[in-house]
């Protein structure tokens, strides 16, 4: 299925929402037949006819239009619906804009969904958001569609002025009372240009930090769900016109909000099962579901960490149907943590230096950022290269690496591997080191961390680097490597700084 999307920015409202800013989140500046009739034009070469596709009316208020625009703006689906290019229509409106007029009008013209922009069912908290409609006129907009044989949609929000948690849940109770056929849920988010804008500069008001909108969202998402509501967006479509530069000034934006929902409904999911289990716990799941598992930066591997501090639980994608959660054999050896994976490199077009390492350890994937482990000597090494203290929060040291040219990656971009150490890696994939040093023009020296970062160089990318760039083979700074004290490794590591000099 396909959407031919058609925005119609505030159009037919004559309200100003203290949230809304529909030209920064459509990049529509207003309503009219012939920007209607560009947009649907711009999507038809991508399209392939289908009574599956849909034409999608967005933003604004469709049915508060003038009913002549209304008409001219339906008679251009009207010939998609005739040739087969869509196979059917929605709308987006106010539920005080609903009655039996304007839905003859709609029938009409084959529209088949129409979504209500409800955003809460708390009339103090539509009050506050200065909404216009109350959530009674939502309640009878809904049968009403119901009764003339139309399917509803709810758009809900998380994070109002006003609206708190519990506001929230009982938003999702009435919501899901309705048994609207689909749903959206939108944490707010402050974008330039709204009243939203200004009050948050008065300190009238505070946006939901990200936890807190996808726990929000979740609860939402759960409730409507459970009612067989069925869900078709969490989060705003992060497209150019909203991540424009300035564009969103606060609030909780993420391109996968959705995602991050998904994931924390199933460590909720989950948790409970493993504090059932007696002793270690071993969570086996499809391998499609590995990102959801394991949460954003592995936020609900650290979750259980924190939570389950006397067991052990330990992740194992693989040809499963479901999530089983059981206890962990005690002869756990051949046990793996599958889906070990590589950060994204850290480098930039002055680089000189590329350090390679194998693939983070846990500790690292644990908190998402090169060299995290406590004992890692990574970061005092160049702290006594360029006899300067490291910073201790990361960005600080990204930054450091960044002023002094250093790149960083691994060699193995994914892996199975039980815990951390390099002997027990098995079904290593490789990164595009070679991809990455044609895009470095200054660099000069490719530094491979330890032995196993040496030796999965040689086995890919020996013989496939340009001629003046050189290659060593360090030891290790990984606390595995006890062998050798701080002193010997900065010796040996010394090279580096050689290759930054201009």
């Amino acid at each position: 299925m396909a959407v031919i999307p058609i925005f119609i920015p505030h159009a037919g409202c004559p309200h100003q929402c203290v949230f809304c800013n529909q030209k920064a989140i459509s990049g529509e500046a207003r309503a009219t037949f012939n920007g209607a009739k560009r947009q649907i034009e711009k999507w038809l070469s991508f399209i392939k006819p289908s009574k599956g596709n849909e034409a999608a009316f967005y933003g604004g208020s469709f049915t508060g239009l003038a009913p002549d625009l209304q008409e001219k703006l339906l008679s251009l689906t009207d010939d998609l619906l005739k040739t087969g290019t869509v196979g059917s229509v929605r709308i987006s409106t106010r539920p005080d804009y609903i009655d039996e007029k304007r839905l003859t009008l709609l029938s009409r013209h084959g529209v088949r969904l129409v979504e209500l922009g409800v955003q809460s069912l708390d009339n103090d908290v539509l009050k506050m958001a200065e909404r216009g409609h109350t959530a009674e006129q939502t309640g009878n907009a809904v049968k009403l569609l119901k009764k003339k044989g139309f399917e509803t949609g709810l758009q809900l929000m998380v994070g109002l002025p006003g609206q708190s948690f519990e506001s929230v849940k009982i938003t999702a109770k009435k919501a899901a009372a309705l048994k609207p056929d689909v749903a959206r849920i939108y944490p707010v988010l402050v974008l330039k240009g709204t009243p939203l804008a200004g009050k948050l500069k008065k300190g009238d008001y505070q946006p939901l930090n990200i936890d807190d909108a996808v726990r929000q969202s979740s609860y939402l998402y759960k409730e409507l769900t459970k009612a067989g509501v069925k869900v078709i967006r969490v989060g705003l479509q992060p497209d150019s016109e909203l991540c424009a530069e300035g564009n969103i000034i606060a609030g909780p934006f993420h391109p996968a909000m959705g995602e991050l929902v998904q994931s924390f409904l199933l460590r909720e999911k989950i948790t409970p099962r493993i504090k059932k289990v007696k002793g270690d716990a071993l969570v086996c799941f499809p391998a499609d579901m590995e990102s959801k598992v394991r949460g954003l930066k592995n936020s609900n591997v650290a979750f259980w960490r924190d939570t389950f501090r006397n067991k052990k639980v330990i992740l194992k994608k693989g040809n499963y149907k479901k999530i089983i959660v059981k206890s962990l054999p005690e002869n756990n050896v051949a046990v793996q943590v599958a889906g070990c994976e590589s950060f994204a490199p850290v480098a930039g077009k002055n680089s000189r230096v590329l350090i390679l390492g194998s693939i983070p350890g846990r500790t690292s994937l644990a908190m998402q950022q090169y060299y995290a482990h406590p004992r890692n000597r990574f970061w005092k090494v160049l702290s006594l290269l360029f006899k300067e203290v490291v910073p201790e929060n990361y960005e600080g040291k990204i930054t450091f690496l960044e002023e002094r040219n250093i790149a960083l990656w691994d060699v193995i971009s994914q892996c199975d591997r039980e815990g951390s150490l390099d002997n027990n890696i098995k079904n290593e994939q490789p990164n595009d080191i070679a991809g990455l040093i044609k895009k470095l023009p200054k660099l000069r020296a490719v530094f491979c961390n330890g032995g196993k970062a040496g030796a999965a160089f040689k086995k890919y990318f020996e013989g496939n680097i340009p001629a003046g760039i050189k290659v060593y083979y360090m030891h290790s700074t990984s606390p595995a490597n006890a062998g050798m004290d701080l002193e010997a490794l900065y010796n040996e590591w010394r090279i580096v700084k050689s290759f930054l000099k201009c």
